[in-house]
């Protein structure tokens, strides 16, 4: 049981800093669904948010790692 109270206090540090350093405009439409070797799976709320986080990707690669 801590393994997995571990793993989501992990995941929702990610989240913050994720939540950081996105704009405004997509806060809450972005969501960390696991992260293992430092390849993130996010859930996205549609097709317009996964264009516009497409191209935020080299800004959150320098921010998250």
């Amino acid at each position: 049981m801590a393994r997995l109270q571990d793993r989501a206090t992990q995941l929702g540090q990610i989240q913050h800093t994720l939540d950081l350093l996105l704009p405004d405009y997509l806060a809450g439409s972005i969501h960390v669904a696991n992260c293992e070797n430092r390849l993130l799976a996010l859930h996205v709320s549609g097709a317009a948010v996964a264009a516009r986080l497409k191209m935020l990707v080299p800004r959150l690669r320098e921010g998250l790692w």
